[in-house]
């Protein structure tokens, strides 16, 4: 039977309220119960992280990014592209929306070795400029929700 549902977990160590000493909790206690998930259970789940919390993961647990690696090769997961770091886009001049899906897609190849197909809409703002820029750098889709394309 094919499956139905896709998961998508957002992965953040830069949220507010999230100080810089747990970190390494946040990782223990949540993101590798998450390789866990998709490990046991065999949904398709999608892993959504910019690339400046992917290369903290990898500065602080590169076990976690062993791990999640593996599981992108098999195909047990995918990895959703979100840029450098979580912007505003349209809030953003074009050539800084620019850098940051550059660099984004930079720390995604050298530490994963992986180019996200689908990227996810930073703060679900969405604008045309945004569409053009995720068509320049090739993803095949992106991630929004309907409310905010409905008001656009």
């Amino acid at each position: 039977m094919k499956s139905k549902g896709y998961l998508i977990f957002h992965l953040n160590l830069a949220f507010s309220s999230v100080e810089e000493e747990s970190r390494g909790s946040v990782i223990q206690d949540c993101y590798h119960p998450l390789l866990n998930l998709i490990e046991e259970t065999k949904i398709p789940i999608g892993i959504e992280l910019t690339g400046w919390t992917l290369n903290q993961i990898y500065q602080i647990d590169r076990n976690w990014v062993k791990r999640f690696n593996k599981l992108l090769k098999s195909g047990a997961c995918e990895l959703i592209g979100s840029g450098y770091c979580q912007i505003i886009g349209p809030l953003a001049p074009y050539h800084v929306n620019q850098w940051n899906q550059r660099l984004g897609l930079e720390y995604y190849e050298n530490i994963l070795a992986e180019k996200p197909n689908i990227a996810y809409v930073n703060e679900m703002v969405f604008s045309q400029s945004m569409v053009n820029l995720y068509d320049q750098f090739n993803y095949k889709a992106i991630i929004i929700d309907s409310n905010n394309v409905k008001l656009a």
